[in-house]
């Protein structure tokens, strides 16, 4: 129903429709198995119509992401999962700054999960397999300037 999520995808979808109700319509009606909320269907194509602003501003939306933290991992040093927070100060302000970039269903909660799916918040436990090779994914992260971009000084790369 929404093409892998491919934000390019979504937009031409969006301007080819006569209005969002035609696409909410399109996915509620079709044969998909997916979620039925109205609400959160329009969302799909409001935020990827965002995400391509973002994109054209950052380059990318990775470097949107990242830029929050300057390309710097944060690595927690939880011992237990009921230490690990459900949101954080930087997720609500990943959040805000979403909303006013037309973002919509993005919550801190939800922002908080996404910030930990990419890497920027290494919230593994301490004990966990996974912890050091997380930590060490971090060192992979270098920032490089980004001449083609004036307004966003840092750039990170992989």
């Amino acid at each position: 129903a929404f093409k892998d999520f491919d934000v390019e995808t979504l937009v031409r979808q969006a301007s080819e429709a006569t209005s969002i109700d035609e696409l909410v319509d399109a996915v509620v009606e079709g044969d998909f198995d997916v979620v039925s909320s109205r609400r959160k269907i329009e969302s799909v194509y409001r935020n990827a119509e965002a995400a391509r602003t973002v994109q054209g501003e950052y380059g990318s939306l990775c470097e949107y992401i990242w830029h929050f933290t300057e390309g710097r991992q944060i690595v927690n040093t939880w011992k237990s999962v009921s230490d690990i927070p459900s949101h954080t100060e930087l997720s609500e302000r990943v959040a805000k700054d979403m909303k006013a970039r037309g973002f919509r269903m993005v919550g801190p909660t939800t922002v908080y999960s996404l910030l930990q799916a990419v890497g920027v918040v290494n919230d593994h436990l301490v004990g966990c397999h996974r912890y050091e090779a997380c930590i060490r994914k971090e060192q992979d992260c270098k920032i490089t300037e980004n001449a083609s971009s004036p307004s966003h000084k840092r750039k990170r790369s992989v």
